[in-house]
């Protein structure tokens, strides 16, 4: 190797070391385990100052944190986290988020850190770094009922854990999720990321579209553009749910929910009220209890290449309920208790339809493979529906259409380990030509034709 190579060699390990130092030393950037200094100036300012950075003075006409009321006019304190010292670190990590008016980034090293609820109303905003936050929660946006605009944008939780076992309640009386202590909740924000997160313990993980009453009619009070991708959940009773304001059609919307991991037992891995657009795509989910995806009143969503392991625990792999628009394409679902998927318009006065569930694969359901009921326009096709009972009853039935109409059904391909003993279930307007029924000597059941009589 000639000298000059070398050289160049050594530039270049040079420079990524200076850029190295100048990405952490950089102004922007708070690591929560050096001291940070609050000074309370007067009765509404204080200024924060961590190790080594430029100092940022605040005035507070109300709402002062909860650090700076401890600390007498003219004052100062030291706060700084330590890992693994099972001592609160709330003031701590609050102090540098609080730090940035704007544009920052709190750095929560590899470590064990002691927390209650953390509040992010900034824009602009990562946290990050690899640390785990015992028994505490992050809430992203305003808790005040009554500022519904949409002010914080921009925010990032990464590589982030929460392990928060005392958040489980020991039964269900009286539950709220407004109020519970809930890992993370969104109110009034967009553009949120959620990504490369650990969920271990808690009520509900995530949060969003934190509904409040008081909110004026027409007004939006939710959140908007949230990405949650490449997170683990396991055991919180929801891992994802929002919350739908009566007083507005919709209150959320363009929502991403890709490759994470929902495992333990939950009621539902995914709740979505009132949402207009969601792509949900790409997971795995683990044994749900009730419903592995649950969709209410919403418009636009797409359920896509999702495999979901009901394993006779839960009673529904995908649950919609009084919505439109939905694509439900190319998932697998393996033995549902009840119904692999299942659509219904379950709201008097409300009409559902125009739904597309087009290649999946449903795996030994306990009754139904596909249930839909009171819904029109919809296209079921190229489905691959595997039954394993061969029951003849209504109980035991492939593919059921109640009360529908202009609608299509066709290509479908309805198996069974022994003998194709089940039954359709269409209305009078449904095309349901050319769907494959594995043929034996004994076929114990074919089409019926009817409505729902319940």
């Amino acid at each position: 190797m000639k000298i000059k190579h070398i050289i160049i060699l050594i530039l270049v390990f040079f420079n990524f070391l200076v850029l190295d130092c100048q990405i952490y030393d950089h102004p922007n950037i708070v690591d929560i385990t050096n001291p940070i200094t609050v000074i309370r100036h007067t009765v509404d300012s204080f200024s924060i100052t961590p190790k080594g950075l430029p100092t940022n003075r605040f005035k507070v006409n109300s709402n002062l944190p909860d650090y700076v009321k401890t600390i007498e006019v003219g004052k100062e304190i030291i706060l700084q986290a330590e890992r693994n010292d099972n001592k609160d670190d709330t003031y701590a990590i609050q102090a540098a988020i609080d730090y940035f008016h704007y544009n920052g980034v709190v750095y929560i090293p590899p470590g064990k850190f002691n927390v209650n609820n953390l509040i992010i109303n900034k824009t602009f905003i990562d946290i990050t770094g690899g640390g785990t936050l015992i028994n505490g929660s992050i809430q992203i946006g305003n808790k005040d009922p009554k500022k519904s605009e949409m002010e914080y944008k921009y925010i990032t939780i990464s590589n982030i854990s929460f392990r928060n076992s005392s958040l489980l309640p020991k039964n269900n009386s009286g539950y709220s999720p407004l109020k519970e202590n809930n890992l993370i909740t969104i109110q009034n924000s967009w553009h949120v990321k959620i990504q490369n997160c650990n969920f271990i313990g808690g009520h509900t993980a995530i949060l969003i579209n934190d509904r409040h009453d008081s909110v004026p009619k027409n007004t939006w009070s939710h959140a908007q553009r949230i990405i949650i991708s490449e997170n683990f959940f396991k055991d919180c009773k929801f891992n994802i749910l929002s919350l739908h304001n009566n007083k507005v059609k919709y209150s959320g919307g363009d929502f991403q929910i890709i490759n994470n991991i929902f495992s333990g037992t939950p009621q539902r891995h995914i709740s979505l009220n009132g949402q207009d657009g969601a792509i949900i795509s790409d997971n795995t989910f683990f044994n749900a209890n009730d419903i592995s995806i649950y969709i209410n009143n919403s418009t636009k969503i797409h359920i896509t290449n999702n495999r979901i392991f009901c394993d006779e625990i839960s009673d529904y792999g995908i649950f919609i309920r009084s919505s439109w628009g939905c694509i439900i394409q190319s998932n697998e679902i393996i033995k549902p208790k009840i119904s692999g998927i299942t659509i219904r318009n379950l709201d008097e006065g409300k009409e559902s339809g125009f739904n597309l569930i087009n290649e999946n694969m449903i795996q030994r359901p306990g009754d139904s493979g596909i249930d839909i009921r009171g819904i029109h326009n919809s296209i079921i096709s190229s489905n691959i529906i595997f039954k394993e009972k061969s029951s003849c009853d209504q109980n035991n039935i492939a593919i059921v259409l109640y009360n529908t109409e202009y609608g299509n059904c066709y290509e479908n391909q309805i198996l069974d380990n022994n003998t194709p003993k089940m039954i359709t279930l269409f209305q009078d307007g449904v095309n349901h030509s050319i769907n494959i029924f594995r043929q034996d000597a004994n076929i114990g059941c074919g089409l019926k034709f009817g409505i729902d009589e319940k």
